[in-house]
């Protein structure tokens, strides 16, 4: 016997013996017993906090999660689209999924207007942007040459609504009545807004004064008697939007949702196409976003740049504009779903069913809320939006950036977001642009 144990008497033999057993086992097995444990504690772990908020999740009108995927924007500026929400809570949706779902965080807190809460980066991958790529870019007949607009300018505010609102109806004729309004995909209901103690819809489309548009709502709940904090908030969550009266079209349905669309006044408020295209892609990877360049401009970087660094491949933070702009043509050849930044207007809005009564456009913002704040709002000031950005600065910057856009890459974009320039009255020249910046649009 072992001289680690002790003697037992037989006629005491059954615990013993069996104590002697289990010794024996347990010295024999040690190692084998304390690696297993270790192991089973390593998966309590795991199990543990395998739900820990590292996806942040954004609320649904049916109360199902989808993990968001999130990304920094721009703050303070007049055409972001994004807001920034509690820690480990970045509200922007990259989503282009066609169903309904709210700005709303999960578990956030509602934000006073005078607070400001700091960003973080988000680490889930953000599943909107797993465009796949294809290994070759395809070859086909070139686009057809669009038929220019005639760029006439109205001598009055009101002309200048009604003709481009004639140009929107004139472009929406022959399309198919919706026998239901409440039809209308989830997505676009998430980007249409309702003011109801004013009746008013509003479209609001990623960079194009989204976020200043929403602080204007908030400002007017508000009668302007908290502008300077509106201006610093995030104004990207249902709880800061209900707050000041303001809902996306999914939170209606039936009967409600019909005459709200059929009777209060729409609105939809774009911008020249090739402005807002330099837009997002500034926005996405030239400032300092931490998930545009990982995720999708590594993968644009692989596909169209020969002599690509090993830095430029992992890091996806030098996309050139060229290459973002192939990218678009070859992603629309392709019928591939477009990010929400740079989705066409007509997949955003949906503007031949819901029928808007207003056409606002970024380039006259100024005189165009104008007109609306006296119209709507009473004619007072905290209905306005400050204007905050130098149009020779904006001129400058348009020029450097499409000076490596090839005349045939203009003329395959013209031909993918046809319907964003004939359908508001937009030329399709770069020179075109550059006049809408200064206000000559129609």
């Amino acid at each position: 016997m072992d001289p680690d144990f002790p003697q037992y008497k037989t006629q005491n033999t059954t615990g013993p013996v069996a104590q002697i057993m289990v010794a024996m086992f347990v010295r024999k097995y040690r190692f084998f017993l304390i690696f297993s444990m270790f192991l089973s504690l390593l998966f309590v772990m795991r199990a543990r906090y395998a739900d820990s908020p590292e996806v942040i999740y954004i609320t649904r009108q049916d109360h199902k999660k989808q993990p968001m995927a999130a990304a920094i924007d721009e703050v303070l500026i007049e055409d972001t689209d994004i807001g920034v929400r509690s820690d480990k809570t970045i509200v922007d949706q990259l989503e282009y999924d066609y169903s309904p779902r709210s700005e709303a965080v999960e578990g956030a807190s509602e934000i006073e207007l005078s607070q400001e809460v700091p960003p973080s980066i988000p680490e889930e991958i953000p599943e909107e942007i797993h465009q796949e790529i294809p290994e070759e870019i395809p070859q086909g007949t070139p686009p057809s040459i669009p038929q220019e607009i005639p760029q006439e300018i109205p001598n009055t505010k009101e002309k200048q609504l009604e003709t481009r609102l004639k140009i929107l109806q004139n472009s929406c004729q022959g399309t198919t009545e919706m026998s239901d309004l409440n039809e209308l995909s989830g997505f676009i209901k998430d980007k249409i807004h309702v003011q109801d103690d004013y009746k008013m819809i509003y479209c609001l489309v990623p960079k194009v004064g989204c976020t200043s548009m929403k602080r204007l709502f908030i400002n007017i709940s508000d009668h302007g008697e908290n502008a300077a904090a509106v201006a610093k908030i995030f104004p990207h969550s249902e709880r800061t939007m209900t707050k000041a009266g303001i809902h996306p079209l999914t939170y209606y349905t039936g009967g409600n949702l019909t005459s709200r669309v059929t009777n209060f006044t729409k609105v939809i408020i774009i911008r020249h196409p090739l402005i807002r295209l330099l837009s997002a892609y500034r926005n996405k990877f030239v400032e300092d976003n931490p998930v545009y360049p990982k995720h999708l401009g590594t993968k644009i970087i692989a596909r169209y740049r020969k002599d690509a660094s090993n830095e430029s491949l992992v890091t996806g933070q030098d996309v050139r504009y060229s290459e973002f702009v192939q990218f678009l043509i070859d992603s629309g050849k392709e019928g591939k779903k477009f990010d929400m930044h740079w989705a066409p207007y007509t997949e955003l809005c949906d503007p031949c069913h819901v029928k808007y009564d207003i056409v606002m456009k970024l380039e006259t913002m100024d005189s165009d809320m104008e007109y609306i704040k006296n119209m709507v709002y009473g004619g007072q000031d905290y209905a306005t939006i400050p204007k905050q950005y130098s149009t020779v600065t904006q001129i400058e910057t348009m020029k450097e950036y499409y000076a490596d856009v090839t005349d045939q890459q203009l003329l395959d974009l013209s031909d993918i977001y046809r319907d964003d320039f004939t359908m508001y009255g937009y030329g399709f020249k770069l020179e075109d642009a550059i006049q809408a910046m200064q206000g000559f649009v129609v």
